[in-house]
């Protein structure tokens, strides 16, 4: 920006060739602060990143398997249901059957069986298939858009709190290895338990994370699903961090040396 420029203009007009320590350190400090970005995390998160139109997109890709950790098949249909009271929820699915994944876009409270289930603008939930259904398990898939270490964050929840709460088992995966698996018990009141998996991951460009659902120890789809809350967050490189070290040195050396 400006203010920078303006810093790095005088640093430059200040360097003296009898000084080469003072010049070596002036240069670092102008590299970090033209290059701020290098040090800045982003943040993928599955509900504020939904699209209820496009499937990829971005990094967000949603689907299912017929096993855990199987051959992907990207969800190939969107639509917009209605919730119990009326209110909106955008699907992703393969037409009209689970699995699936939908979400609360409104700005309003969804509800669903009598009650039982209840979800609050900006709720993700994520289905197995049905029993009968080859798609056992429902996925949302994570591609890492570039090499990096990323900090893994989700936590899940049964879908509905009553007694017609059924069980689900959820899964983390990277690139089909298992790094968390959780079985998600039926739940009788409300709030029901949450269960939460926190990570920090090297990935490889183009390397998946899956958030899975599947049909719990029983085998039964009826009521089995997931609310699930999912993000990666970049952690800046350990040489950014070092390289602003090293300008707060700058900073430091060259005031000692007027």
């Amino acid at each position: 920006n400006k203010g920078n420029k303006m810093k790095i203009s005088r640093l430059i007009k200040n360097l003296n060739a009898g000084h080469l320590a003072t010049n070596f350190f002036a240069i670092i400090l102008a590299l970090v602060l033209v290059g701020p970005s290098a040090s800045q995390s982003l943040a993928y998160d599955l509900s504020a990143n939904y699209s209820a139109t496009s499937n990829p997109n971005g990094v967000w890709t949603y689907g299912a398997t017929t096993t855990l950790g199987g051959t992907f098949s990207p969800f190939t249909t969107p639509t917009t249901a209605l919730a119990q009271n009326g209110v909106p929820v955008n699907v992703w699915g393969f037409g009209s059957y689970n699995p699936e994944i939908w979400r609360n876009g409104s700005a309003n409270i969804a509800t669903s069986d009598g009650g039982q289930g209840v979800f609050p603008s900006g709720t993700v939930a994520l289905f197995p298939g049905g029993n009968g259904i080859p798609y056992a398990f429902g996925v949302s898939r994570f591609t890492a858009p570039q090499a990096g270490s990323y900090l893994l964050q989700t936590t899940v929840q049964n879908y509905l709190n009553g007694p017609s709460s059924g069980d689900s088992d959820f899964h983390v995966l990277d690139n089909g290895t298992q790094l968390y698996i959780a079985q998600i018990l039926p739940s009788s009141t409300a709030p029901g338990p949450s269960y939460s998996f926190t990570d920090t991951l090297n990935l490889a460009a183009g390397e998946t994370i899956d958030f899975v659902v599947g049909r719990g120890l029983d085998g039964n789809g009826s009521a089995s699903g997931v609310t699930i809350q999912a993000s990666l967050t970049t952690v800046p490189e350990p040489a950014s961090l070092t390289l602003a070290g090293l300008g707060a040195a700058t900073l430091l050396f060259i005031k000692r040396r007027k």
